[in-house]
């Protein structure tokens, strides 16, 4: 599994590489650490068992960039109710995409989420 997420996140990488998209500059003080709400589905060995609803602070509010953060679940359909995660995923305009792993319910998660974003200056070619 942990392979296959790997190869994913690789293949995504080099496309955006092979398609000679334009590179995104930000001054490093532009990166500011921000809050997200989003839905969260937790999946494992069994598939998919439940969902919930996640606040998460992420590294960055730039949209288009990647970002990584820790978030708390609250899981309303399951006996043990909050779960604690590490994610790694892209921000895009107003909206966050991410993989990661639930510590307390010891699953991976997918999510998607809304922040508030703000956009970057791009270098061309």
């Amino acid at each position: 599994m942990n392979k296959t997420i790997l190869a994913v996140a690789l293949m995504a990488v080099a496309s955006d590489i092979s398609a000679g998209d334009d590179v995104v500059i930000v001054d490093p003080v532009d990166y500011d650490p921000t809050a997200s709400i989003s839905l969260t589905i937790p999946f494992g060995a069994g598939g998919i068992k439940d969902f919930g609803i996640s606040l998460n602070v992420l590294s960055t509010n730039e949209e288009n960039a990647w970002m990584g953060g820790a978030g708390v679940t609250f899981y309303p359909a399951k006996d043990n109710k909050l779960g604690c995660s590490l994610i790694g995923g892209r921000n895009f305009t107003g909206s966050e995409l991410y993989l990661g792993y639930d510590f307390c319910q010891k699953v991976f998660n997918f999510g998607v989420g809304v922040l508030n974003t703000k956009g970057g200056s791009v270098r061309p070619k």
